[in-house]
């Protein structure tokens, strides 16, 4: 089961990916669904947690030009948390309306940053969920 404090930092994480383009996306609701129980969580106890994070990003106008970093603030991740699989929920949170803005892309470096993922993973990552739906773009396409 996971803890009090990295719950509230998955769904600190969760939050500020949904909001990096200031638009609240029922996909990127789902994904952040998909993700709690990807981690083990309820998705009850972790709605209330991302939604009040949500709102509290939404109403701090202050935030123009503050680093992604000071954003997320701390992350705390017990044991057994994967970093990857947490960033690999983001992404997916990310591009789940299909579209990827460069300040999300900013939120998905600064949090690999902070959990010590290389550049090279969160490459990686971002690849592994956009290429399925280009190839399906593509394909219609033709």
């Amino acid at each position: 089961m996971i803890g009090r404090q990295t719950k509230a930092s998955l769904a600190r994480l969760a939050a500020v990916a949904i909001w990096a383009d200031e638009k609240l996306e029922p996909e990127e609701i789902e994904s952040a669904r998909e993700m709690a129980r990807a981690l083990g969580m309820a998705w009850g106890g972790f709605r209330t947690a991302l939604m009040a994070e949500i709102e509290a990003l939404m109403s701090d106008l202050d935030r123009e030009g503050e680093s992604i970093a000071d954003v997320i603030g701390q992350i705390y991740l017990e044991d057994g948390v994967d970093p990857l699989e947490v960033l690999g929920c983001l992404v997916r949170i990310v591009v789940s309306d299909n579209r990827v803005t460069l300040r999300e892309l900013e939120v998905v470096h600064g949090v690999a940053d902070a959990l010590r993922i290389p550049p090279i993973l969160v490459t990686q990552a971002i690849v592994s969920e956009v290429a399925p739906v280009v190839s399906g773009v593509a394909r219609r396409e033709n």
